[in-house]
């Protein structure tokens, strides 16, 4: 499953569930939860997809901080709402 795949992932750059989780929402978005939450300013819900693809382009053990600078501060993340119309 994608959302197990994206848990392989944020193990593998040593983010704690505590901290950043992904729970499915349904078959393309994960909800995200966790107390980084709270220093970035970020949708609550993604595209599993994109999520999933920019945590494999980080490296090993990358930690909290650069993951999330990483994928938030990226111009093209939105709110998932957003692209429905």
């Amino acid at each position: 499953m994608l959302i197990d795949t994206i848990q392989g992932e944020l193990v593998r750059l040593r983010i704690h569930p505590v901290n950043l989780a992904a729970t499915t929402t349904d078959d393309q978005t994960i909800a995200l939860r966790g107390s980084l939450l709270r220093y970035w300013k970020i949708p609550e819900t993604v595209d599993a997809n994109w999520f999933l693809e920019s945590l494999k382009q980080l490296p090993d053990d990358a930690g909290p901080a650069a993951v999330m600078n990483a994928l938030f501060a990226s111009p093209d993340v939105e709110p998932v709402a957003a692209h429905a119309e």
